[in-house]
């Protein structure tokens, strides 16, 4: 019965995001400066996004790393970094409405380009809603080819979607990588925005469960880059002293002039106080430490002992109980807002049980 009663919720909150999606006029206020409105990208990310947070890094002096090479693994992999990173439910969206609710924002987003002029909006406004809109695309985009667990090949290679012209931007057709790098590295060239794109893989920087908005943008930018510059799977430190740091940063060197010093100042400026002597003594900077896992649940089961992950499994029943069974659909005009009497739903509708997040976190602060 309270199985019912939470799957009903949840399909009631696909629905409304999805109808909301669909209605764009609210997308855009104009008072003396046009600005933009994302609560339906707020209240996709609410139902869709575990936030892990901080993982605890491993001490400078326990230089051991624990890499792994697995005959269906291409690259190595630092096991330190497996529970990092937050967390998107592919699965549970892949398998519900909610999966289409992200092309629809898509749309939305790609008709504010005919309503208004981006490059005139204020720079932090322009900034906020390019890498809404990049995110929510590289999420449509992960959700199709769920599920791919092992996303080198996909977000590595030239071929990929990465470069498919799919997003439509007044009367030209861009693709992610467009976004990134012909437009936001091109326009933006403090090296915090490198955190905004959201790439679908463990050694990338994490999605958040909010939106940017112009009010944010810069706050949430710098949160990640903390975030992930002070995990392992950002930075690891070798046992020659030499730093190991994401793969992730090689796309973006450009950032940084292709100066190895002007990377390692960056590095500095966000980590740790305790590590920071580290990194501004390393002798060598590496670009070998990677993790393409797909950041779900789903494929970590063994990085926890027996007893958590019959717990985790346990929770997981749960959570595959979510189908995308027969429902009626909810009528909704487009009157009505997204809101619902200005309750939020990301208090109402989390579905991932809060038993599951700790043991992820008393896993992570053991290693």
């Amino acid at each position: 019965m309270m199985k019912s009663f939470w799957l009903i919720k949840f399909l009631f909150v696909c629905l409304l995001t999805i109808s909301q999606a669909a209605v764009s006029n609210d997308r855009v206020s104009f008072n003396q400066v046009p600005s933009l409105n994302y609560k339906d990208i707020d209240d996709i990310l609410a139902v869709s996004v575990v936030n892990v947070g901080i993982t605890k890094k491993r001490g400078l002096n326990a230089r051991k790393s624990n890499w792994s090479t697995g005959t269906h693994i291409r690259y190595r992999i630092n096991r330190t970094s497996v529970i990092e990173a937050n967390r998107f439910l592919f699965k549970e969206v892949s398998a519900s409405r909610l999966a289409t609710a992200f092309p629809k924002v898509r749309e939305s987003l790609e008709h504010v380009s005919e309503q208004i002029e981006i490059s005139e909006l204020p720079p932090a406004e322009q900034l906020a809603y390019w890498l809404n809109l990049y995110n929510v695309s590289m999420l449509e985009q992960l959700i199709k080819i769920y599920p791919i667990t092992d996303l080198k090949d996909e977000i590595s290679e030239r071929t990929t979607f990465l470069n498919k012209k799919f997003i439509k931007h007044r009367n030209t057709r861009l693709s992610l990588n467009d976004i990134k790098y012909k437009i936001v590295l091109e326009k933006f060239k403090n090296p915090v925005v490198i955190y905004g794109f959201y790439q679908g893989n463990v050694g990338s920087p994490s999605l958040t469960s909010k939106a940017f908005t112009k009010d944010n943008v810069y706050s949430q930018l710098s949160y990640l880059a903390r975030e992930f510059i002070n995990s392992n799977r950002g930075l690891w430190f070798g046992e020659k002293g030499d730093i190991q740091v994401a793969e992730y940063y090689q796309g973006t060197m450009d950032v940084f002039d292709n100066e190895p010093e002007k990377f390692r100042t960056h590095l500095i400026d966000y980590a740790r106080n305790d590590i920071r002597y580290n990194i501004r003594s390393a002798s060598v900077i590496t670009f070998d430490n990677a993790n393409y896992e797909i950041a779900e649940f789903e494929s970590q089961y063994s990085s926890f002992d027996s007893m958590q992950s019959k717990k985790i499994n346990e929770l997981f029943d749960r959570l595959k109980s979510w189908k995308n069974e027969s429902y009626p659909d909810v009528a909704m005009n487009e009157h009505q807002t997204s809101s619902t009497n200005n309750v939020h739903l990301a208090e109402q509708f989390k579905r991932v049980p809060k038993e599951l997040l700790e043991s992820f976190k008393v896993k992570a602060s053991k290693l």
